[in-house]
């Protein structure tokens, strides 16, 4: 009998739980698993960066892989939907039919289907059942384990070269993804303090503050991303989360505005596009406005004006023969030239056309076109460091960098202190005005960036024992 009375109490739960949502209005779920997919997105297509790059060797690109993934399905089992402008009516007939059709019909076919009689298992008994758990496991704690190896590994390398910037990306980027948001945050700012001007240290700082703190955006946060968003304004992360600080201070328009302009400026195929999308459109809904009005429609920022040859161009110039090629290619990079003519603050695009004039072997053009880059964005790192580089290609790799070349590796220098070309080719100026130590000064902070194996560092430790004995 207390069967029967469990199995009842357990239908008539059920069954309340199937008409609870049809007698009230469910309120609208809260966004954090949002953030938490957009962010496990973003490491997903981090890490591919990374072993594309050989940052990240295979074993650890796949245990870490694995675990952002597990990470991603427990967060999109919950993921909300865009819910309709008015609820209906409670639908009470369909209530009561359930409360008493669905323990009718579970009863009518347990009597029917199951095994009142059956004796029970104790899990005691169940050798096999638990092997099986503890295999199904084994995956996720390889992956976790596999994940802290590379974190002590990590950790040892900047403690042997504390300027290594490429570690210190590394390693902040492990402690988020295995959610251990406050060290993640401390090691980005440890970085900062050794690399000020690299906008990907700022929002990783703002972004793990941002976790830690349960999805607020607090001071240090916006702080933190306003500093991303003035050295690269294009730093997508920076400006998704200065949206969110918008819509936190009540200043849901300001931010809808925000991040339409990031839909508007994100490439077509960005993995986070989607989820910024779905919260700018509930966004739009919240303020009474319709989205496909207030939001860029998909694919717009593609169609508008490209930024110059796509792939598929690129892919069939290769098939013509070398002079046609040539004339196809020089046709569409006059176009992005013509274009930037009507469109001069479009900074990527300087960018790109001083990368094709550089294909292209046209140096002079390659340097006006990034020269022009510099000009309009001069805290931009990027913009002022291709500058530089265009100016020692017209050099040429033997002559000594001209007084031009200098001030423009200053203007580097001073963006990012420990950028090594920059250090590199200043003590070569200084080398070739007779100021060794200047040279010496250059080239020593050079040098405690690089590994002890590396050959850069063995070729530069002989170059300043050439220059400190007289030779």
């Amino acid at each position: 009998m207390s069967l029967w009375l469990a199995l009842a109490t357990m239908t008539l739960l059920a069954a309340a739980l199937v008409a609870a949502p049809l007698v009230r209005r469910a309120g609208r779920p809260a966004p954090r698993r949002d953030y938490d997919l957009r962010v496990y997105r973003a490491q997903l297509e981090e890490l591919t960066r990374e072993q594309e790059r050989g940052l990240l060797g295979e074993r650890e690109a796949v245990a870490a892989r694995i675990e952002v993934e597990r990470r991603m399905l427990a967060a999109a089992a919950g993921r909300p939907r865009r819910q309709d402008a008015a609820a209906p009516a409670t639908p009470w007939p369909a209530v009561i039919a359930l409360l008493v059709a669905l323990p009718a019909l579970a009863g009518g076919l347990y009597w029917h289907l199951g095994s009142p009689g059956q004796p029970d298992a104790p899990f005691a008994g169940r050798a096999e059942e638990r092997r099986q758990l503890a295999a199904t496991g084994a995956g996720s704690e390889g992956a976790l384990a596999s994940v802290a190896t590379m974190i002590a590994d990590l950790e040892a390398r900047l403690e042997a070269d504390p300027d290594d910037l490429e570690s210190w990306l590394r390693l902040s980027r492990a402690y988020a993804l295995t959610r251990q948001f406050e060290r993640a945050a401390e090691r980005y700012r440890q970085a900062i303090a050794r690399h000020q001007g690299v906008a990907a240290l700022q929002s990783g700082l703002g972004e793990a503050l941002v976790m830690a703190g349960g999805g607020v955006v607090s001071p240090e946060a916006r702080a933190a991303f306003e500093r991303a968003i003035e050295l690269d304004s294009g730093d997508a992360r920076a400006r998704f989360y200065a949206g969110l600080a918008m819509v936190q201070r009540g200043e849901r328009r300001h931010a809808l505005d925000a991040w339409a302009a990031l839909i508007a400026d994100a490439p077509g195929d960005a993995p986070w596009l989607p989820d910024l999308r779905l919260q700018a459109a509930t966004l739009a809904e919240e303020l009474g406005l319709d989205p496909d009005e207030a939001l860029p429609a998909p694919g717009a920022a593609t169609a508008a004006a490209p930024d110059g040859p796509s792939p598929g161009q690129m892919r069939a110039a290769e098939d013509l023969p070398p002079a046609e090629r040539e004339e196809m290619v020089r046709g569409m990079v006059a176009g992005l030239a013509a274009r930037l003519e009507r469109q001069p603050d479009d900074l990527e695009g300087w960018r790109m056309l001083g990368r094709s004039w550089g294909v292209l072997g046209e140096p002079e053009r390659a340097a006006d076109a990034y020269a022009e880059a510099a000009r309009r964005a001069p805290d931009d790192l990027g913009a002022q460091t291709d500058y530089a580089g265009a100016l020692l290609a017209l050099d040429g790799a033997d002559a000594p960098p001209s007084p031009e070349v200098v001030a423009q590796l200053e203007k580097v220098l001073a963006l990012d202190r420990d950028n090594a070309e920059a250090l590199f080719h200043l003590g070569r100026a200084s080398a070739a005005q007779g100021d060794p130590s200047g040279a010496v000064r250059h080239w020593q902070r050079l040098l405690a960036q690089l590994p002890a194996s590396s050959p850069e560092r063995a070729a530069l430790e002989n170059l300043l024992e050439s220059l400190e004995s007289g030779g």
